[in-house]
Parts: C-alpha cells; structure tokens; sequence
C-alpha cells in the first residue's frame, strides 16, 4: 500500500488567497430549431466572469478569434497601463454554413444569424443581462 501525504507550503502569504478557477473548454454541436447545426466552444474562466460572444465573419470559422482570445481569458496586468484586469468567459461558434457548422434549408438573413446566437446562449444556458 502507498501512502501519499499532501504537503503545502505557504510561499509569500498566499495562503488565503483564492485558488484561481481552471479554464474549461467545451465544444458543442447545437442542432437548431430548423435542424441545422452549428458548431460552438465555450470558455470558462470563472462562474462569475461576464460573457463574450464572438461570430465569425464570411469565408472565415470561430479560428479567426484564436489570436485574440488568450487576452480575454487572462487576469494578467494589462502590458500598457499595468492594471490588473478581470478574465471573461467565451463563446465563440462558426456561423450557418462556415466551419463545422452545416447549411440550414432555409435563406440567411441577419435576423436569422441574431436568433441562431439567442439560442445558443439559451440552450448552453449562459446568463444574458
């Protein structure tokens, strides 16, 4: 039998500091209301953290956000003025036909793009002010 022993020490005083929440990173296939598909990663930095919702743009898929993305999931100090800032949680999906997102039977119209984004934040349950 091995005994483990859990050994902590208290570098600095951090001790009562909180334990920074783990980044979680979850892809969805969402099958929608007129039964096509759309392909969507959330990022979770905190359960307290606000969300933000990226759509990608024609001829592109969600990867066009990965260069911007590690900045809004980091508590880092911002480079230019040094003050520390709060991380924000992520929602990013390929639009109707882009990436691994199908082509719905129906024509796109940007009211139809709006609701595809409602109902992702409802069916993955994200708050929304």
């Amino acid at each position: 039998m091995v005994s483990r022993f859990l050994v902590a020490a208290d570098v600095a005083g951090l001790g009562d500091d909180p334990v920074p929440w783990p980044i979680e990173r979850k892809e969805h296939v969402v099958t929608m209301p007129d039964s096509h598909k759309i392909h969507a990663i959330t990022i979770t930095t905190s359960p307290d953290a606000p969300w933000i919702v990226f759509a990608n743009s024609l001829l592109t898929n969600l990867h066009m956000w990965e260069f911007i993305i590690p900045h809004l999931i980091s508590s880092s100090p911002n480079l230019v003025t040094g003050k520390s800032r709060k991380p924000y949680n992520i929602l990013i999906h390929s639009q109707r036909g882009h990436g691994q997102s199908t082509v719905p039977p129906v024509p796109t119209t940007i009211p139809s793009l709006a609701s595809d984004i409602a109902y992702l934040l409802s069916t993955l349950n994200i708050p929304t002010p």
